[in-house]
Parts: C-alpha cells; structure tokens; sequence
C-alpha cells in the first residue's frame, strides 16, 4: 500500500479550510455535549458504577475506577477544546 506523502503545513492548511467551512460543529455545540456528558456520568455515577462489574466481569472494588477515570476525561477534554478555541481565536484575530 502506497501512501502520498503530504507536507505538514499542505495538511494543516487543508483542515484549516476545511474547518472554515461550518461543516463542523461550533465551539458552543461542542462545549455543550461534553457539559452534558460530563452531568450525564455524575448524575448516573451509581447505576454505571453497579453495571461496569456486570458488563465487563470485573470485581465490585474495580467499580470506581471504570466511572470516575471518564468523569475525569471528560473534564480534560473540555479544557483541551477550550483552550484551543482560545488559541485558535489568538491566531485568526493575529492573521487579520
């Protein structure tokens, strides 16, 4: 199997424009699905955290660590796509 070599900023560029076009979900939707994620796995911490031993046939004691590793995710995922939304804004206001 072959692959094209592209160079890095060709690729950069491509998502870039492709991003511009609002084929992509906004910064707000985003933001939005990861708060109600996040709500979704607090709110329900107890019946996720009495399934994961049944689902997966793992011990009750490994019951926090299948439910609270993903509450925890979540939340850096939201700052990740946060800060880069500030970042990303910093670029474009500088390119302007």
């Amino acid at each position: 199997m072959q692959f094209e070599e592209v160079p890095l900023q060709n690729l950069f560029d491509k998502q870039r424009a492709y991003f511009a076009t609002d084929v992509t979900k906004t910064y707000e939707w985003r933001i939005d699905q990861l708060d109600r994620l996040i709500r979704m796995l607090k709110d329900n911490y107890e019946r996720f955290s009495e399934a994961a031993p049944k689902d997966f046939k793992t011990a009750a004691q490994e019951n926090a660590r299948q439910v609270d590793p993903d509450i925890s995710a979540r939340r850096s995922y939201r700052s990740l796509v946060s800060a880069l939304h500030q970042r990303e804004g910093s670029i474009t206001q500088s390119m302007v």
